[in-house]
């Protein structure tokens, strides 16, 4: 692993990766999030399909003078072509200009990614997390993209009706996603996040999945955006109706 250097460490990092070449099977480093150009340029030889495959992961604690709110790691890896995120909040990543090196970056790694993994992520809004799935400026992400995975998160930092107009966007951005096959929650902070999506407070893990998850996750995206959030009581205890908590309306 490279902790914190200057430039022209991290370039002898990479060619001696480059040289390397069957020696090499796992690449980490530690940089910030506009630090990116040396390694861009890199990339296309680290992860030729002529090489073996490659595990890279970037620890991403600053921006260019001051430390990230939500330092966040980064791990694509080439055996199965996923892509994860820890901690990452999208508005920090969202908010980068224009051709920046943190959207070249992404891009290249998008254009290669068939699984997206978000761990312990926070997606801010609609808005910003169709931002982030348009960090891929080509748009071959939507087309490639076969499965996404959330985990151990707290849905949104706004309480009840803010938290059901982002994620009835957010399902909705999904299902537009052309190739994708597959969709799984699990792991949410406090059980009674579950409401949001009118499931049991039991639930551990709610996947959808098949030819018609663009369906699927339609329905879904209408029944968070029309019903109001309430606990989903089991069969049994049906006899009345479930309030909206407090606990919830006011959770963040």
């Amino acid at each position: 692993m490279v902790s914190r250097y200057p430039t022209e460490t991290l370039e002898n990092t990479l060619i001696a990766a480059i040289r390397a070449n069957c020696r090499v099977r796992t690449l980490e480093l530690s940089m910030h999030q506009h630090n990116f150009f040396d390694l861009r340029d890199a990339l296309e030889d680290l992860l030729s399909p002529t090489r073996p495959p490659l595990k890279l992961i970037i620890h991403c604690h600053r921006k260019r003078t001051g430390i990230l709110h939500f330092p966040y790691t980064i791990t694509f890896d080439q055996t199965n072509l996923s892509l994860t995120l820890n901690g990452c909040d999208l508005t920090e990543l969202v908010m980068a200009r224009l051709g920046s090196s943190i959207k070249r970056l992404f891009g290249f790694l998008f254009a290669q990614t068939t699984q997206l993994v978000l761990e312990n992520c926070h997606l801010c809004s609609v808005r910003h997390f169709a931002a982030f799935l348009a960090l891929d400026e080509t748009e071959a992400f939507t087309r490639t993209l076969v499965s996404v995975r959330m985990q151990n998160f707290r849905p949104c930092r706004s309480a009840g009706n803010v938290a059901r107009r982002h994620w009835s966007g957010i399902l909705r951005a999904l299902s537009n996603l052309g190739g994708l096959k597959y969709f799984v929650i699990e792991g949410l902070r406090s059980p009674a996040y579950w409401d949001l999506f009118h499931l049991h407070r039991t639930t551990e893990k709610h996947e959808v999945g098949g030819q018609d998850v663009a369906e699927q996750l339609e329905a879904m995206a209408v029944l968070v955006a029309t019903e109001p959030v309430k606990e989903v009581l089991p069969s049994s205890d049906r006899s009345s109706p479930s309030p909206v908590r407090d606990e919830w309306q006011n959770y963040i």
